[in-house]
């Protein structure tokens, strides 16, 4: 999965304080097209017994000579409609410099969320900066699906 968003332009009142500020950003959603990936994949959504993260990441797209020297900490969090919000990645002590961020995927099972038309995700981040007025991402996800072709 591949889905790009601008980040909201946050209002700029007064500096940000030394220690920075910890914030949740809007919610993107996706639509997972499980039914048409079991289906492609020669099984079916209700055969799915697990699906896990292995794979999340960010791109900056925009500013194109920017960086995400802005945060140093990101929490990704998932739901579904009716599925309760869970940590699934998180990449702690960014460095500077990055374009490009790859997170630490949790351990847990997104199969409730996954075989629900559509998933949310939503990021919290730590910042000591406020991020470019046009900042546009990218984030790339990448998951193990298991199912069971015996049911």
């Amino acid at each position: 999965y591949s889905e790009e968003t601008d980040l909201p332009d946050i209002p700029r009142v007064g500096a940000f304080p030394p220690q920075g500020v910890t914030m949740f950003l809007p919610s993107l959603g996706i639509a997972t097209n499980s039914k048409q990936f079991a289906a492609e994949n020669e099984t079916a959504a209700d055969l799915i017994t697990s699906v896990k993260a292995r794979k999340l990441g960010l791109d900056l797209l925009k500013p194109e000579n920017g960086t995400f020297d802005y945060v140093d900490t990101l929490r990704l969090y998932a739901s579904a409609p009716g599925v309760a919000e869970r940590l699934v990645a998180y990449k702690y002590a960014i460095p500077k410099g990055l374009k490009t961020i790859e997170m630490e995927p949790v351990d847990t099972d997104l199969k409730d969320m996954f075989v629900q038309d559509s998933m949310f995700f939503r990021l919290q981040g730590h910042f000591y900066d406020f991020p470019d007025s046009n900042t546009r991402v990218r984030m790339n996800a990448t998951f193990t699906v298991t199912a069971n072709p015996l049911n």
